[in-house]
């Protein structure tokens, strides 16, 4: 009997969390509870913002790791052609149910459940790819932006995010853990910078063309002694300092605009 291998292991995890979650998730967006919330609020309008000015609406887009489907149902009232995949049976028919409720037109063929690298999608079948909080789970980083650039057509858009490797918040969860006070452990195997991105992209066929950093958020103690409007008040002071004085290499998340070459 062969051995489960790692990434047997994290991709067993990965749908065993989301399957558990999937309401959790879809909720966020609906009604966010902390800053971590509106700043993934905010990385699905930095996404659409990227992609628009990068692929024309009525293009076909694929969302890799779909969630609960409102990064979907943001492209689609934008006018893209849009399906949908992710490894969560749970995040799928809650994303299903988010179309419709939302009044969104879709197909059952639009959705598609299990692992993105075996999925049986055709080589150069989309226009772009939309991959949000994805990357980061995945233990070879190389083999699924390659995969991206097989499921693209020529000069096809990549649109992916990452969180950032030495963000204010990995620095405050570093000094907890130092003090004992290590909060719960987290799925996330890879984290970015961006010449790191710039790198990977390009030994895949990729030429990055933009990027934004965003977010000040995950502070567990602040929005314990202050709820969530202290957390909202730092994220948006740290935003609003970010503007003058360079520490936005510090944010939370890195969203980046790539073409294929």
């Amino acid at each position: 009997m062969s051995r489960e291998s790692n990434g047997d292991r994290q991709l067993g995890h990965v749908r065993a969390h989301f399957d558990q979650s999937a309401e959790a998730w879809s909720d966020l967006y609906k009604s966010p509870t902390s800053a971590n919330d509106i700043v993934l609020q905010n990385r699905l309008a930095v996404a659409l913002e990227l992609l628009s000015k990068y692929l024309p609406s009525g293009s076909q887009v694929l969302d890799v790791g779909c969630g609960p489907g409102i990064d979907a149902i943001g492209l689609a009232r934008n006018g893209y052609e849009v399906k949908c995949v992710d490894i969560s049976p749970q995040m799928v028919q809650l994303s299903k149910k988010n179309f419709a409720d939302c009044g969104v037109m879709h197909r059952e063929g639009d959705f598609v459940v299990g692992d993105f690298m075996e999925t049986p999608f055709g080589r150069e079948q989309f226009d772009g790819i939309l991959a949000l909080g994805f990357l980061e789970y995945q233990t070879d980083e190389l083999a699924v932006i390659g995969r991206f650039r097989d499921l693209l057509r020529p000069a096809g858009t990549l649109i992916m995010s990452g969180p950032i490797k030495r963000s204010l918040s990995t620095l405050f969860g570093a000094t907890l853990f130092i003090c004992g006070q290590q909060g719960r452990k987290s799925l996330t195997i890879n984290r970015y910078s961006v010449s790191r991105m710039r790198r990977l992209l390009a030994l895949s066929g990729f030429e990055m063309k933009d990027y934004v950093r965003h977010g000040f958020a995950s502070f567990p103690l602040v929005e314990k002694k202050f709820g969530l409007m202290g957390g909202l008040c730092l994220h948006g002071f740290l935003s609003k300092v970010s503007r003058f004085v360079p520490i936005q290499a510090f944010s939370n998340d890195i969203v980046v605009a790539a073409v294929k070459i």
